[in-house]
């Protein structure tokens, strides 16, 4: 091996881990855990349908890596559009995450009711 070639070599790996280290992907959102799913159908209407006031799950990926669980909650939060937002549970294998961020937290996301709203939560 030249001395040339290793030099490139050396430097294409110093602009990947410069590239990969500068992108520090934030978290995205994704399909929700079958468990999750099953038990947000108990708050769903005769129809089938979800109803409004009716509590749903969020999930995103994420990487332990890349993002804090602080950044992780503040996009769930986001998602959630005021809403509240409890912490459900994490997994990492059989995701359908990429590789880059690979972890998956879940949430479930309970509606607010606005401040003039007189349907009520508790009959």
């Amino acid at each position: 091996m030249t001395r040339a070639f290793a030099a490139r070599m050396i430097g294409a790996g110093m602009v990947a881990t410069l590239a990969c280290a500068a992108c520090s992907p934030s978290p995205y959102p994704t399909g929700t855990p079958k468990a999750l799913q099953r038990e947000m159908k108990v708050h769903l209407g005769a129809d089938g349908k979800a109803k409004p006031d009716a509590p749903r799950g969020l999930s995103l990926c994420y990487s332990e890596a890349f993002n804090t669980p602080q950044e992780v909650l503040a996009e769930a939060r986001l998602l959630c559009q005021n809403g509240e937002v409890t912490f459900y549970d994490t997994d990492v294998l059989w995701t359908p995450c990429s590789l880059l961020q690979p972890s998956r937290a879940s949430f479930i996301c309970t509606p607010r009711l606005e401040a003039g709203d007189d349907t009520s939560a508790v009959q």
